[in-house]
């Protein structure tokens, strides 16, 4: 049996839930999306098994899915990285394809496309994605054994050549020393610049393209510092910001590459929320209301959602949403009679 007929057996398996499962629901709406506006503009099949794929989106992105043990996993060019829509609608694709009948081509390790598929925008090899955690504990074991001295000359080596590092430690200097509010106003006026970028001086149409894209990270990095440092209740109205300020322009993001970025500042929020000194109801009713907003999906589940509460805590939020109710139903009430 030829390889791509092994490649198409192995990927036919798949069930439903096993796409939902490993890119979650959102990015396997999208990914449907995606297949069905025929974006997937190359697909081969690799000798190993996996399949590669070229992906029309803000730019083209290439993605690589593997199968192993009935587990699929992917890395992609894209802003996410890995097992995101890109991947889904190159596997649609795919099963599409062997269902009509056509015999999608077994590439070389040399192949353009997956040469492509295997480096991120910074060059990152393939490998780097699966071998994170065991770098993580291997770093640990070795910084476990320096000298303090020799830490200290590490970290400010290292700040100069990498700026989130330098940032979030400089941040980490700030506020052990200050009040918090001299970061939290430079994330402000951070994130003003930010919007200044994402919208032309004339009209509320996207002025970015592909790799001009601004950059959210110093954000969430700044974010990540006064969460560290113990300050999770501060967070919580820069969530809000974020939120209200992204749904200025949410329906021009159509390949949701500011929405993922945004999510990743909203998954520190949602981190500060679970540490904040807010009640279970009022974390809870902070959640909703972020979510409520989140009309184009970027947001992930909130912690809170999973985590154990009393039932008097679920009593409370249950009667909060009462009234909200009534007071939605008044304003409607009064807006129809005017």
């Amino acid at each position: 049996m030829p390889e791509e007929s092994k490649t198409a057996l192995t990927f036919k398996e798949l069930k439903w839930s096993d796409l939902e499962d490993w890119a979650g629901g959102k990015a396997t709406a999208k990914g449907i999306k995606y297949q069905e506006e025929e974006r997937v503009k190359e697909i081969k099949c690799t000798s190993s098994g996996s399949l590669v794929a070229r992906v029309e989106g803000t730019i083209e992105y290439f993605t690589e899915i593997f199968l192993k043990n009935g587990k699929l996993s992917s890395v992609c060019t894209c802003p996410v990285g890995h097992d995101c829509k890109h991947g889904v609608a190159a596997v649609l694709e795919y099963l599409d394809r062997v269902e009509q009948g056509e015999d999608l081509p077994v590439v070389s390790e040399e192949d353009t496309l997956i040469k492509r598929s295997r480096r991120g925008f910074a060059g990152t090899e393939i490998s780097e994605a699966y071998e994170a955690e065991d770098s993580s504990r291997f770093l640990r074991e070795y910084l476990e054994k320096l000298e303090k001295r020799e830490l200290i000359e590490i970290l400010t080596t290292f700040a100069k050549k990498d700026n989130m590092l330098g940032r979030y430690l400089r941040d980490r200097q700030n506020l052990a020393t200050k009040n918090p509010e001299g970061v939290i106003g430079s994330i402000y006026s951070e994130l003003d610049e930010l919007w200044r970028e994402l919208k032309s001086s004339d009209s509320d149409f996207w002025s970015y393209e592909g790799e001009e894209m601004p950059d959210f990270s110093e954000v969430q990095v700044r974010l990540e510092s006064l969460l560290d440092s113990g300050h999770p209740d501060e967070i919580l109205d820069i969530g809000k910001e974020l939120m209200d300020r992204y749904k200025e322009i949410e329906e021009y993001d159509e390949e949701g590459d500011v929405g993922t970025q945004i999510s990743g500042c909203m998954d520190v929020v949602f981190r500060a929320l679970s540490q904040s000194s807010l009640s279970a109801h009022e974390k809870m009713l902070y959640a909703l209301e972020l979510e409520l907003k989140d009309d184009y999906s970027i947001l992930n589940e909130p912690s809170i959602w999973r985590e154990t509460h009393a039932q008097e805590e679920w009593k409370l939020f249950a009667e909060a949403l009462k009234v909200r109710l009534q007071e939605i139903n008044k304003e409607t009430e009064t807006e129809t009679e005017t």
